[in-house]
């Protein structure tokens, strides 16, 4: 995410739509998380750039700039599907919480997350360099069990794509 040209006002809001992909281990399985199109908030404060999880709503980070806290934010949900890991005792108990989380929304964002999408829409906001996607985007979360064998290098690296809804 970059900023724009000029820095922006304080307040100034970004709806965000983002894919994450996460292989980990839970108790006797192998899991792969793929989240897709979760929503989220950026906004410009004072002290720093704050992420707001829209869906999942239980979760937020901040940076001295978008990047910064959009990499925060990555870390926070790979480090809340650990703990859902840490906490469940098979698969099925882990995927139920997973599922849980990301369907939680964040109620007292929700309504500036989809203001910010009237910004984006008018004109009024952008992120140079991050691509505008429709903000009805169809949001999933799949949580599946890997096998060993169907594990490869391709792993180790998290699939992060964060784009402006529009």
């Amino acid at each position: 995410m970059t900023e724009q040209a000029l820095s922006p006002a304080i307040g100034t809001k970004y709806p965000l739509l983002f894919t994450y992909r996460d292989t980990l281990f839970g108790n006797g399985f192998l899991v792969e998380v793929q989240a897709i199109n979760g929503r989220a908030l950026c906004v410009r404060e004072e002290d720093a750039y704050w992420i707001y999880g829209i869906n999942p709503g239980g979760m937020a980070a901040h940076g001295e700039h978008p990047d910064a806290a959009h990499s925060a934010f990555r870390k926070t949900f790979s480090r809340i599907l650990v703990d859902l890991a840490l906490g469940s005792s098979n698969f099925e108990a882990f995927r139920d919480a997973v599922r849980a989380f990301f369907e939680e929304t964040n109620e007292g964002y929700e309504g500036e997350w989809r203001d910010a999408i009237a910004g984006v829409q008018r004109g009024e906001v952008s992120l140079e360099g991050i691509p505008t996607v429709p903000a009805n985007s169809p949001r999933s979360i799949a949580v599946s069990v890997k096998q060993v064998e169907q594990v490869t290098p391709q792993d180790n690296s998290a699939n992060v794509q964060y784009l402006l809804a529009a």
